[in-house]
């Protein structure tokens, strides 16, 4: 990978990284700073706020989403660099400190990702 590919490869993950955070914390800001207590006032007063809490609470779509895509994360991002160090068939395919930042990129977007998920439990 020559050194425009590995800086594109790279500007990739992070503008992905940044679309992902500021969609979350868009999406569900007013969720997501509402104490446990106040979650069933306000979905009785509000029904933008019931499909909110619908959507992100940890058994709704988005939420188990959340828990599945960092769960996802989390195993291809350890599984795949372990593999690509272990196996010898795999070493022509790219260098390792490539695969050590698909690692670096994937494994803390895993755990943002569970943290959305359990949030609000």
């Amino acid at each position: 990978m020559n050194k425009i590919v590995h800086n594109i490869y790279l500007t990739i993950f992070f503008l992905t990284g940044i679309f992902i955070t500021i969609f979350i914390l868009d999406y569900g800001y007013e969720y997501y700073t509402t104490s446990l207590e106040q979650i069933p006032l306000k979905s009785q007063e509000s029904p933008q706020f019931a499909d909110l809490h619908n959507n992100l609470k940890p058994s709704g779509y988005l939420g188990h989403g959340f828990g599945i895509a960092g769960t996802l994360l989390m195993i291809v991002g350890v599984a795949s660099y372990m593999i690509r160090k272990r196996v010898k068939k795999l070493h022509r395919f790219g260098f390792l400190k490539h695969w050590l930042e698909l690692h670096i990129f994937f494994v803390p977007c895993s755990a943002y990702r569970a943290i959305s998920y359990s949030i609000q439990t």
